[in-house]
């Protein structure tokens, strides 16, 4: 479909590029396992809904519509890797329409090799279908801008749409898409059009979503939206901005980052007015908001990376203009590839004779050792519901790790230790447990809860010794699973145990 002045269509060796890295993560992602979000994820898609205690529901959907058939490791991560291919076929056609078809080369070449592709490409979290909706959304956003044509309008406002059913952050589309109009020539005469305010009103859509299901639910999501602004404010201003930044050098690569906001920046102009002021407004405004918030408030690594699909086109048209791109290109790109390979296959760090702590473990090595786990647990866990109990853990990652490895025939319990609130206080069937024998699974950093959760039953007992999960990269314990047999849940009252949101 054609959406500007040229028409485009994506070379063969680029289809080829993406294709091909479509089947490789299919193979790898076999061999992996589950992340704890994904997990939590994969249960929400077992209680459908039009909304959930963290986001939209379009990642839960789209794992439904991926394990229909069958819920395995490979189906669940087929979701971000689909949406992934999406998002790398839209963002060459996109570079190639600003620029040329080689310069779509060079952006395919610097995002393949970027962790956010290599590691979290395969990571199937509400980013991946916010990633497809929001490249996809900007591809025609573009051609709206450029030629005003009504149908390209309302493709990128329903594109828009489902980005905010994925993940709110989406909302910074359409105001980067009306930025451009407000501060371009050409893009100030497509607003006497009703066309682009049509568009953001269904971009908006969503929302209205949102409060029905927030109003029906005691305003949870408002809740817990307003506390992950407001986590750790007592650390010093921009205590957390250099962990972000930190983090962002991690997921794109530093040398990347840093040639990509040498190449924001640059006052040479590669290319006409309006491409580069819609390149900017899609990528500078949400990571500034990011960056502010970060001056008093902790905020995860994964908060601005829709601004990448357009923040590393700059980087792609300057390697196509510069005489030195064949040297420049190993130096951006090799980093990014180093720490995605020991990112994906931590044990790789043993052979060159590294040896980390469990501390800086815990993340590398999440989706490590499950099905150790797994055998360890089936036994008791069936065991306990063959005499008419349940199983439970005391927070959503456990909660839902334990949930996926039990299989689609068990519900999971939350038991919140006076924790904060998540999914899991919907789907909560404690009112009914009275009574009932538990398993319950507490990880080694919660071993505490176990304590608190005492005068809950009338007996707590661990069984056998601890699970524990290592690696000859760590020194130390990765992770130690602790299973207990509790006798007699009684006088429970969830209300009153899930505290902070």
């Amino acid at each position: 479909m054609q959406i500007g002045t040229k028409s485009i269509s994506p070379g063969k060796s680029a289809l080829t590029i993406i294709f091909f890295f479509a089947i490789a993560k299919i193979f790898i992602a076999n061999g992996q396992q589950l992340s704890f979000d994904e997990a939590y994820y994969w249960t929400w898609s077992r209680h459908l809904d039009y909304w959930y205690y963290d986001q939209g529901p379009m990642i839960a959907w789209l794992i439904r519509l991926f394990t229909l058939f069958t819920s395995t490791v490979t189906s669940v991560k087929l979701v971000a890797i689909f949406c992934t291919t999406v998002f790398l076929y839209f963002g060459h056609r996109l570079t190639t329409e600003i620029s040329d078809e080689r310069t779509g080369t060079y952006w395919l070449a610097i995002i393949l090799s970027t962790p956010l592709y290599l590691v979290g490409g395969a990571i199937s979290t509400y980013d991946a279908p916010m990633l497809m909706f929001w490249s996809a959304a900007c591809y025609f956003g573009y051609g709206a801008v450029r030629t005003g044509r009504p149908t390209l309008w309302l493709i990128a406002g329903i594109l828009s749409a489902f980005g905010v059913l994925s993940k709110l952050p989406t909302l910074a589309l359409p105001v980067g898409i009306f930025l451009t109009c407000l501060t371009s020539p050409e893009g100030r005469k497509r607003l006497a059009s009703p066309y682009p305010w049509i568009a953001g009103g269904i971009a908006l859509l969503p929302l209205l979503v949102l409060k029905a299901w927030d109003n029906n639910h005691s305003n949870l999501f408002t809740l817990h939206s307003a506390s992950l602004s407001n986590r750790h404010t007592d650390a010093p201003m921009g205590r957390w901005t250099g962990d972000l930044i930190a983090g962002q050098l991690l997921i794109i690569g530093p040398t990347t980052l840093l040639g990509s906001i040498f190449a924001l920046t640059s006052r040479r102009p590669a290319t006409d007015n309006l491409p580069r002021r819609y390149v900017q407004m899609l990528t500078v405004p949400l990571i500034t908001v990011c960056l502010l918030l970060s001056t008093k408030s902790k905020l995860e690594v994964n908060w601005p990376i829709a601004a990448y699909f357009t923040g590393l086109m700059p980087l792609a048209i300057f390697l196509r203009n510069s005489p030195k791109s064949r040297v420049l290109m190993p130096v951006l790109v090799i980093p990014g590839l180093v720490i995605s390979l020991f990112a994906t296959f931590p044990d790789t760090l043993s052979f060159i004779g590294i040896r980390i702590k469990p501390s800086l473990a815990v993340k590398l090595y999440e989706p490590y050792g499950w099905d150790v786990v797994k055998k360890r647990l089936g036994k008791p866990a069936a065991d306990v519901i063959k005499r008419g109990g349940f199983v439970a853990s005391t927070n959503y990652r456990m909660t839902a790790m334990a949930a996926w490895l039990l299989g689609t025939t068990t519900d999971v319990e939350c038991l919140f230790a006076h924790t904060r609130n998540n999914q899991f206080v919907l789907s909560s069937k404690l009112d009914s447990r009275e009574g009932q024998d538990a398993l319950v699974i507490i990880d080694e950093v919660d071993i505490k809860d176990i304590d608190y959760l005492r005068p809950y039953f009338s007996s707590v007992t661990e069984i056998s010794d601890p699970i524990v999960i290592t690696s000859p990269a760590v020194d130390g314990a990765i992770r130690t699973i602790h299973l207990y047999e509790c006798k007699n849940f009684h006088d429970y009252k969830i209300k009153n145990e899930a505290v902070g949101f």
